[in-house]
């Protein structure tokens, strides 16, 4: 067998046995004849292409769960509560604007992407905590934090 298209294997028979290839290195040379430098793990290149396989977009597979406000595809937790993009704004926005908005039919969880009002509810009785944005704490913030769970606690009497 000649060294310059050698493949070499593990003595192992496990699955997790690795074939690994030796490509000459063209640039290093030693009296004429040349090295093999480069050593290429054939599995690790296969792994790497079903691991791109395994993404959307670059984010993993299977790991989206659907926010527990609109009920969207997302990837985190905002503010103590898997949300999407959207409603971790809105819920920011209210919490540093100090906005409370009141839902027009006041009919309980209507429709979250066009009541701002069912939405604000929403984000408050999944768990959204208002304390993990960063707001100056003014005595009129405390105030604001204090209405919020009047509304939390009155949103979950509606929602039962």
């Amino acid at each position: 067998m000649n060294i310059d298209s050698a493949q070499y294997y593990y003595n192992d028979t496990s699955p997790e046995a690795h074939k690994i290839s030796l490509k000459p290195n063209l640039k290093a040379k030693f009296n004429g004849k040349t090295h093999h430098t480069e050593i290429i793990d054939d599995n690790a290149e296969q792994s790497n292409k079903s691991n791109k396989n395994n993404h959307i977009n670059g984010r993993p597979k299977g790991q989206l769960a659907k926010c527990k406000i609109c009920g969207r595809q997302c990837l985190y937790s905002f503010y103590g509560v898997k949300s999407c993009e959207s409603c971790k704004q809105f819920f920011r926005r209210v919490v540093t604007k100090q906005t409370l908005f009141t839902c027009p039919r006041r009919n309980g969880f209507g429709n979250m992407v066009k009541c701002r009002g069912c939405r604000l509810d929403k984000c408050l009785v999944v768990g959204m905590d208002p304390t993990l944005i960063n707001v100056p704490h003014s005595d009129k913030f405390k105030q604001f934090l204090a209405n919020l769970e009047k509304r939390k606690r009155s949103a979950m009497l509606m929602q039962k």
